[in-house]
């Protein structure tokens, strides 16, 4: 699994490097946020985390609301990829 993330102005970033934020929870609840950069930046920093984020996820996916469980299938998706 590849540790790059394709940001939406197609800039490829490695992203174990300089993360801006890798507090899972908190990204979690950024999926949640009314803004769409903000929703965009905390799944693609939830991708780029992969593997050790998943555990967070799942939890967060059992008793979130349906725009959260849609969020985390996204970042989900973009981690098995």
């Amino acid at each position: 699994m590849s540790n790059q993330v394709i940001s939406q102005f197609n800039k490829i970033d490695d992203c174990t490097d300089d993360l801006p934020y890798n507090d899972i929870p908190s990204l979690i609840m950024q999926l949640n946020n009314a803004n769409r950069l903000t929703r965009t930046q905390a799944r693609e920093v939830l991708t780029c985390i992969g593997e050790k984020a998943i555990p967070d996820l799942v939890t967060a996916l059992a008793n979130g609301s349906a725009h959260l469980r849609w969020q985390i299938i996204k970042v989900l998706e973009g981690i098995c990829e």
